[in-house]
């Protein structure tokens, strides 16, 4: 090695090594989704401004932000479930599999109202 460049090229190529073997980079790949994003953009918007609220001081506003944001993505997913289901009435696999995929026994939500029209 002749020159202060060569020792600096040396040693810079020993630690990308390093760190090649301690920390490689790696390409992820995500897998498509087998159902479309079933939440609309004002439960996104909740969401978002419930994450916004878990970082500030005030628990209440955050707890009440939770708490719609949760039933909101429940009212979502059963309108998804039921779009589903009115899409697919006369397949008996497609109505087995959405009950079978169905999460946990029926609760009431806040944001839908449940009279007959």
């Amino acid at each position: 090695m002749d020159g202060v460049g060569d020792i600096h090229k040396a040693i810079t190529k020993e630690i990308v090594d390093a760190l090649n073997i301690v920390v490689p980079l790696e390409r992820m790949v995500t897998k498509e989704r087998k159902v479309p994003l079933y939440l609309s953009p004002h439960t996104r918007k909740i969401m978002k401004e419930r994450d916004i609220a878990a970082a500030s001081t005030d628990c209440t506003l955050y707890h009440k932000l939770r708490n719609k944001a949760n039933c909101l993505v429940k009212c979502d997913k059963m309108d998804c479930n039921v779009n589903y289901l009115e899409s697919k009435f006369y397949d008996p696999t497609a109505i087995w599999q959405i009950a079978n995929a169905a999460a946990g026994p029926p609760s009431p939500c806040c944001c839908r109202s449940w009279t007959m029209a």
